[in-house]
């Protein structure tokens, strides 16, 4: 515990830097748990082996981001009779994130958080990435109190595609903008902060050991694309399976489980 104190008067600069960072257009969000504080190098060094890590420990990015619409983080004034006025806080600021497509599947997953408290870090087009500082050599998400679906249009008309956005409550954005912090990554971070999806593996027939990898979202066929990786992958099925084989002529895979087992058929890719 301090035994003095100070009020803060005068602990700041006026100077700009000689080379500051001139944000661009942000195209990936990368949202994390709370508790989650990562280290400056990990991102560029770890970034796709973060998004496949177990939870707690797993990274969410979303995009590509179209465009952005902020509102609020204004400051809030009162005054006392004829007395000037004086701050009294900063109102809240809501970022709404527009996507360059719709996506039905990312929309019901958006919706899952409506009770969740969960940190944002921002990446722009030239691989610049924007969070709060934590210790020394650190960085971390700016925490949001909300995060929900915005400005849905789930089907087209004449004049528009469907299309949706992503909305960004701060908790605290005072704190947030006072204690940000700009990275510069050496490599595309934005080609490679691509997002999980949920996929099926769904029997083909109702007898056998054949199957199909589709996306729980669309029933869209991944087997073609990810049978090969699937059947040389060790620790990607949940239950028990002995064998895997794909089968490149009819793009099918064939798993081989124990005798009385059923096969878990939700995925991750």
């Amino acid at each position: 515990m301090k035994k003095y104190r100070d009020c803060g008067s005068e602990i700041f600069n006026t100077g700009s830097s000689k080379c500051p960072f001139v944000p661009d257009y942000v195209k990936v969000i990368i949202l994390t748990p709370e508790s989650m504080v990562i280290k400056d190098d990990e991102l560029e060094e770890k970034l796709e082996e973060m998004i496949h890590a177990d939870r707690p420990n797993r990274i969410y990015p979303i995009g590509p981001i179209a465009e952005y619409a902020p509102s609020g983080g204004e400051a809030q004034t009162s005054k006392q009779g004829y007395g000037a006025s004086q701050i009294t806080s900063y109102s809240e600021l809501i970022e709404v994130w527009t996507m360059e497509n719709y996506d039905e599947g990312l929309l019901a997953n958006i919706m899952k958080l409506k009770n969740e408290h969960m940190r944002a870090l921002f990446i722009d087009k030239n691989n610049v990435v924007y969070g709060q500082k934590d210790a020394d050599n650190t960085i971390k998400g700016y925490l949001m109190s909300s995060i929900y679906p915005s400005d849905v249009q789930r089907f087209k008309t004449s004049g528009d595609n469907a299309k949706m956005a992503v909305s960004l409550v701060y908790d605290d954005v005072e704190k947030a903008w006072v204690e940000t912090k700009s990275l510069q990554a050496e490599t595309d971070l934005v080609e490679k902060a691509k997002g999980l999806v949920w996929v099926d593996v769904e029997k083909i027939g109702s007898s056998g050991t054949t199957y199909k990898v589709v996306e729980h979202y669309g029933k869209y066929d991944l087997t073609t694309a990810y049978g090969s990786l699937l059947a040389k992958t060790e620790g990607v099925w949940e239950s028990d399976v002995s064998a895997v084989t794909y089968n490149s002529a009819d793009g099918t895979l064939t798993i081989t489980l124990p005798k009385r087992q059923h096969l878990r058929r939700r995925l991750i890719c």
